[in-house]
């Protein structure tokens, strides 16, 4: 069964490091994500993971595959406000290179995983209800945020990052929708 999830294995121990310093040359919050992915993979508590498809944990790691799903966040979740269910999330990364196309058939979403790699998924397709992927990314969204609030919150502050922080309307739209409450940060 699909699944994509960005948590905290162990407790994290740091109290707001500032890892990585803004230093103002961000002309996009693109550059801005790709340097909080950059702290993440540093710091072996925060595990990136990405299961389905015959494997049951994916070859994935913050610095590149996480970025590849983190720029698309917002525009998944502002799709998901207005019941739009049909995107594609591209693992680009060599070695990896899958991509998992979602598709809303009403009343589930199917995904469909295409590698152009020598592996094969199995299934290459898999369904889940709209009601579990939108919990899954909204809980992917809400711990990207946090962990950068906790391990560089410069970064999440720099202004350019408003494209990036959606407003707590229209995630509560979302959550409200489809039935969905977030437990506590596991």
């Amino acid at each position: 069964m699909f699944k994509i999830i960005l948590n905290n294995n162990k407790s994290l121990e740091i109290n707001n490091v500032l890892l990585k310093e803004d230093y103002g040359g961000y002309e996009t919050w693109e550059a801005i994500v790709a340097d909080i992915c950059e702290v993440f993979n540093m710091f072996e508590e925060i595990e990136f993971i990405v299961m389905g498809f015959g494997q049951d944990k994916w070859p994935v790691d913050c610095m590149y595959d996480l970025l590849c799903v983190a720029e698309n966040l917002p525009k998944i979740i502002m799709g998901f406000s207005e019941n739009i269910f049909n995107f594609e999330l591209d693992f680009y990364e060599q070695g990896l290179e899958r991509k998992l196309t979602f598709k809303d058939k009403g009343t589930f979403i199917e995904i469909f995983c295409k590698s152009r790699t020598k592996w094969n998924p199995e299934p290459m397709f898999e369904c889940t209800s709209k009601k579990e992927l939108v919990e899954m990314i909204l809980k992917l969204y809400r711990n990207f945020i946090f962990y950068s609030q906790y391990l560089c919150k410069n970064l999440l502050e720099n202004p350019l990052m408003d494209k990036f922080i959606l407003e707590d309307t229209i995630t509560k739209k979302v959550k409200t929708s489809f039935g969905v409450s977030l437990n506590p940060l596991e």
